[in-house]
This record gives structure tokens, sequence and C-alpha cells, in this order.
């Protein structure tokens, strides 16, 4: 089990969500800070948590003889992957016959591992979000992004497409929505959205019980905590370690030797595996998401995220309110129902996308109690 006492998670490229279970506070930092309370902690270590969406999720049958090689295990379902299976950082966990699988873009990792290790003493452990929520099938968790179970499947999305990915077919009947202090979604706009679905506030660090995959291995494994042991060993340890380099010496060219022989059976089983043995499923969240919201509303979920990343930062300071986002089989761009204290604030948007030479079309705009309401498209 791991023991997330300190946890970290990259948000966007130069954010990150903090968490501290035994402080029991939280926050958001640009990578050029960090957190206060940490500043005085003088043997920290972390856990990394992984976005969902940057993960791939994987449950394979395999040969036996190769289901702890990560490397080789994905080499059974390359033509799955969108990247290419070097680029990727794996790890393996459970029996041959249903092995479930995770791997993350290695470069990604290795720039946050790196900026983390700036900071801290250890990262013990690295971890796929969805692993560590103990989340039911039937229960949503909200946090930076939206996490849920569809047919067994983990699935991510911003909470403005929900709407989109309900008509979709994509979302399933919830019993219960889980709202994190991390969360970017106000309780009201839960409430709109599921009326008839209770809500419930938990701290994000309450959520993370589970302990596996761990992603921390090879390059990526959590360092010994020297400082911690020197003053303890000292000199014996180092006098017993030169007696037995020459020792380990012969034995590591006697296993190499071995290790080549057996990697060159392993490659033949994966083969012959491959000619005659069906690939597993593996899936990103996003990817999947997209996938279906193609097929139900024949527009493509990219395009829409886009256009709600796009709103985000032409909303930001004038506090214009989304009351509804519509997205129109065959109409390209995504239309915003909004509502402002006055129409000056709809004018403050078209003019900061017209300085930015994005496409933003007003359809419709009139005062009603007191109140600027428009439709805008983006596209």
């Amino acid at each position: 089990m791991i023991d997330i006492k300190r946890a970290v998670r990259p948000y966007m490229q130069d954010q990150y969500f903090w968490f501290d279970a035994e402080l029991r506070r939280s926050g958001l930092c640009h990578i050029d800070d960090w957190p206060v309370e940490w500043e005085s902690v003088s043997e920290q270590s972390i856990a990394l948590i992984l976005p969902a969406e940057r993960v791939i999720h994987a449950k394979v049958s395999v040969p036996n003889a190769i289901k702890d090689d990560a490397e080789a295990v994905l080499y059974t379902i390359e033509d799955q992957l969108a990247d290419e299976v070097t680029n990727l950082h794996a790890v393996t966990v459970g029996e041959a016959e249903a092995l479930s699988v995770r791997a993350v873009d290695r470069a990604w990792l290795q720039g946050w591992v790196d900026y983390f290790r700036t900071r801290v003493s250890r990262i013990t452990s690295v971890v796929s979000e969805v692993d560590l929520f103990d989340a039911a099938p039937d229960v949503m968790v909200v946090g930076p992004n939206c996490v849920w179970q569809s047919n067994g499947q983990w699935l991510a999305g911003r909470f403005e497409s929900l709407p989109m990915l309900e008509k979709a077919g994509v979302l399933p009947g919830f019993r219960e929505i889980r709202r994190c202090e991390c969360a970017l979604v106000e309780p009201v706009a839960i409430k709109e959205q599921f009326d008839s679905v209770p809500v419930k506030d938990i701290r994000y660090f309450e959520g993370l019980t589970g302990d596996e995959p761990n992603l921390a291995i090879g390059s990526f494994a959590p360092s010994l905590p020297w400082r911690r042991y020197a003053e303890a060993i000292k000199w014996p340890a180092v006098a017993l370690a030169l007696l037995l380099v020459v020792d380990f010496a012969t034995l590591f060219a006697e296993r190499l030797q071995a290790k080549q022989y057996q990697e060159t059976i392993k490659q033949a089983q994966v083969d012959v595996y491959r000619q005659v043995q069906p690939a597993g499923t593996a899936n990103n969240p996003y990817q999947l998401m997209e996938s279906m919201v193609t097929t139900g509303l024949g527009q493509s979920a990219s395009v829409v995220n886009s256009a709600l990343i796009v709103f985000g930062e032409l909303n930001t300071d004038i506090a214009v309110d989304v009351m509804r986002v519509d997205v129109q089989p065959g109409r390209e761009g995504v239309v915003f129902a909004v509502s402002a204290t006055s129409l000056a604030k709809i004018d403050q948007l078209r003019n900061r996308a017209e300085q930015r030479g994005i496409a933003f079309e007003v359809e419709e705009q009139r005062m009603t109690g007191g109140r600027g309401n428009a439709r805008i498209r983006i596209f």
C-alpha cells in the first residue's frame, strides 16, 4: 500500500496541485513557486499523481515469460498506441492472462520528475489518478477534470463538455458525485447539470486509497534516502561494499550472458504470440471519449475542448457566466449561451477575440431581467 502523505499532480504545462494529508491543506502552484507549508520540511518525500488523460490504461493477455517486461507487453498492442513504444514508460501488474498495463509519455514524465527532484528528496511513487480513486462505476469524481467509469473503462473530460457527452450517450447514470477541493466547478453548476444526484465534497487526498500500478521504476525509481542513513552506516558499510564489489562484478558478467539468451527467447515468443493471438485492449480516456462523441454527434471532441479553452482565455477578468454549451451536428464550432451584468461585457469578449484573430460570432443578444444574455459561437 502506498502511503500518500504529500502528493503533487500536474495541472497545466506550468502549474500543479499540491496536497498534504497531515496538514489537511492543498493548493495550486506555479512552477516558479513552492508551497510555503513545505519550505521547512527537511526530509521531503512525495507521490506524483498523473492526470487520467495522460496515462494509457490497458488490460492484456500475454505469454507468462514476458508479463514482467513492460516494453515487450506494449509491443503486443503496438497497433493500438498513438505513440512509439520506445517513447513510453510503462509498468505491468497482475497475472499473464489478465495483465494491467499503465504507460505514459516518457519525456513528459521526465520533465515533471526532474522539476520535483530539484525541490524534494524523493519521489516515492508515480501513480495514475484513476488507480487511486476508490470510486464505483456509478460515481463521478470532479477534480481538475471529471473522471468516471463506463463499461469497465475509465474516461476523463471537462465539466463543460458533459452535456455534449450526455447527448452522445457516453455518460452513465451517476449515483453520487464527489467534488474535490481542487475542482474548477462550483457546486451550483453541478446541481444544475445533475439535479437529482447528491454531491459530496471530499478532500482530494482522502480519495487516494489505491496502491498500484506504481510507475516509479527504472530511471524513475525513488532514490535511497542517503541523508537519513549516512550517519548510521558510515565507513563500516563502505568497507563491506568494497569487499562485495569483486564478487558482484563476476556475477554480473555471468548474469548478463544469461539475460541476452533469455531476451532472444522472449522476443521469439512475442513474435509468435502476435501472429496467433488478438491484441489486448488499450485506451486513453480522452481518445476514447473523442471516438464516442464523434460517433454520437459528428463533431470532434478535440475541437470542442479547444473552443472551451479559448473561451476561458477570452473570459479572463470579464466575468461572463456560461449557462449552456451546445454542439449542433453538421455545424462547425461550439455555441455558448452566456449571461453577464451588461451587454458591454459581451462586446468586451468580441473585441478581445477580434484582437487575437479568433473566429467569434454573436448570434443573438438582448437584455432580460436586468442582465445581458447572448448566444455566441466560437469556431
